[in-house]
């Protein structure tokens, strides 16, 4: 993984979240883990990011179960980019950087994945 990862998984999460928002489309944990296109990222430390997510207020509505065997994230119905998530996303350094590097092939994964699950509903 790339030394700026963390801020590109980051930034990922929050237009996926703020896309369904936007689109009215229900996230699932599958989804936003296809939408990442980051195969090799452990499941532990994307719950990791998303626990620090929730905590810094950026996103709502996730549920992280650390268990003996497995770590387990889910995504709730209600799940969604909050408004200082929103603002983090426009306004931060990082993020414009993070966006720059996802470029245009994960806006077109992005509306890929969103469009094939909004067709399954």
């Amino acid at each position: 993984m790339a030394k700026d990862d963390m801020q590109l998984i980051v930034y990922k999460v929050l237009r996926y979240l703020y896309d369904c928002n936007r689109r009215g489309k229900t996230p699932t944990f599958s989804d936003l883990y296809a939408a990442l296109e980051m195969p090799g990222v452990p499941i532990s430390y994307l719950a990791q990011i998303l626990s620090n997510m929730m905590d810094s207020g950026y996103i709502s509505g996730c549920c992280i179960t650390a268990t003996k065997d497995a770590t387990l994230i889910s995504v709730s119905e209600d799940a969604g980019i909050t408004i200082s998530g929103t603002e983090y996303l426009s306004d931060n350094n990082r993020m414009k950087k993070a966006a720059k590097a996802a470029g245009r092939a994960f806006e077109i994964v992005l509306d890929g994945v969103i469009a094939a699950a909004m067709s399954r509903v």
